[in-house]
């Protein structure tokens, strides 16, 4: 995980790969994604240094210490939130320059405020010793659901969605590997026919969530510009923000394979 690394050699790491990108393309990148989710308070660091300004990191209800020791995105907010590199990088700071667009993560029943308890619950090492979590997903009663088409079906991905409608979030944040979208390039597309099923999967949640709400596209940079919390003026005062009424945003994120085969978006609308 990039975060466990000493703080010199994750700066230099990041440093490194932002130039040669810039010296690939010819424009600096300024919205990151950790590989593995390993995004921490010494990366946020990392990419103010570098100049970046929006990060897509963070997965909120979700720990992955038990895998590389990696961060805990437990507690983090589901909506987008300034980050200064200080601090744990759950925790809002108002007066952050790096902006955090966090994964659309929850549970597939309940409310919000009850979310922190089922996962408290479900995290326990009993709960996890007994297999509880598996069994709560089998008989449908909650399970955790990420807002990606290679970890959950459309009925769950559409479940979370309108409940996070429902409590006023300004963004859905998708997210899958850009290898998925071609066969043999991923465990979720072994073959011709998963790629195939992963587009599927795309356009019908599509398809129903413009049923659900007026919604438009975004990239993380873009979504980082119109959603985060406004700056205080020199004056001491904070601009107004935008309101969910006012945009509602879908935003799709890629994790680029170390190749760099990026797949098509074809045929989505």
């Amino acid at each position: 995980m990039a975060l466990n690394l000493p703080q010199p050699l994750q700066a230099a790491k990041i440093a490194r790969l932002t130039q040669a990108l810039a010296d690939s393309v010819g424009e600096r990148p300024t919205s990151f994604r950790a590989g593995r989710w390993g995004f921490g308070r010494s990366t946020a660091a990392a990419l103010l240094e570098c100049g970046y300004r929006a990060d897509s990191s963070v997965t909120p209800f979700t720990s992955w210490v038990e895998h590389d020791r990696g961060p805990s995105h437990v507690g983090a907010p589901l909506d987008v939130y300034r980050l200064d590199g200080r601090g744990d990088a759950r925790v809002p700071v108002p007066h952050g320059t790096l902006v955090e667009v966090p994964v659309s993560c929850g549970y597939s029943g309940g409310s919000m405020a009850s979310w922190p308890r089922v996962q408290a619950i479900l995290a326990h090492p009993v709960a996890r010793t007994l297999g509880l979590v598996g069994v709560a997903s089998r008989l449908q009663l909650i399970r955790q659901v990420t807002l990606s088409p290679e970890a959950d079906s459309v009925a769950e991905m559409i479940v979370l969605s309108r409940l996070l409608i429902a409590l006023g979030l300004r963004f859905l944040h998708m997210t899958l590997h850009s290898s998925s979208l071609r066969h043999r390039r991923t465990p979720f597309a072994a073959t011709a026919a998963d790629a195939e099923r992963v587009y599927a999967a795309l356009e019908t949640y599509l398809e129903r969530l413009v049923a659900l709400a007026p919604v438009r596209f975004a990239t993380v940079r873009d979504s980082a510009t119109m959603l985060a919390p406004p700056l205080p003026t020199a004056g001491g005062t904070t601009p107004r923000a935008v309101s969910a009424r006012e945009r509602r945003l879908v935003v799709i994120s890629y994790h680029h394979p170390p190749d760099g085969s990026i797949g098509g978006m074809r045929g989505l609308r």
